[in-house]
């Protein structure tokens, strides 16, 4: 394969005019990005490298990347996804309260933990517009006390589990 052709004038235009319209997505580091100068005149269009400035987090989200326990293993959840490794038990919190989901979560990884098992997947649901009130709480309610003691991390589930709308959570070897 040859090398590609230097961008021309137009190109340069183009290129501009179309990164005029284009912002980060929110919450997202913001990486080095370059800009493809306007050339001198009879010369080549230069690359500029623009300052990497990275993007306020909001609160929630900064809230939700403290709370979380360690990350799971890759190799494990791969396992997982690929059903090479058994989901030992489950959960589904479909049309519960907040306050009955907690008590049931709450019961549901003593009981599990107390049954050795390691790999359960709990099910709350996206909620309307994917903002339901479990789909929030529940990441929350297992990075604190008393079910963070007892998990080792968590994370979204693969689409085939539920998705956005469950949680693979490993559980912490009872002592």
């Amino acid at each position: 394969m040859g090398r590609k052709a230097p961008p021309t004038d137009d190109d340069a235009r183009i290129w501009e005019k179309l990164t005029e319209t284009v912002r980060p997505l929110s919450g997202r580091q913001n990486r080095a990005t370059r800009r493809i100068k306007p050339p001198a005149p009879g010369g080549r269009p230069v690359e500029e490298k623009l300052s990497e400035q990275p993007i306020p987090v909001s609160a929630p989200q900064r809230a939700a990347r403290d709370l979380a326990p360690s990350r799971l293993d890759p190799n494990e959840t791969r396992k997982i996804r690929r059903g090479h490794r058994d989901i030992e038990a489950r959960l589904d919190l479909h049309g519960s309260t907040a306050a009955a989901a907690h008590r049931r979560l709450v019961q549901f990884i003593e009981s599990a933990q107390a049954k050795r098992l390691t790999w359960v997947i709990v099910i709350t649901g996206k909620g309307v517009g994917g903002k339901g009130v479990l789909r929030q709480s529940v990441p929350e309610w297992l990075s604190t006390p008393p079910l963070k003691s007892k998990i080792v991390g968590f994370e979204t589930a693969q689409p085939a589990h539920g998705g956005g709308g469950a949680l693979y959570v490993r559980l912490r070897r009872k002592s």
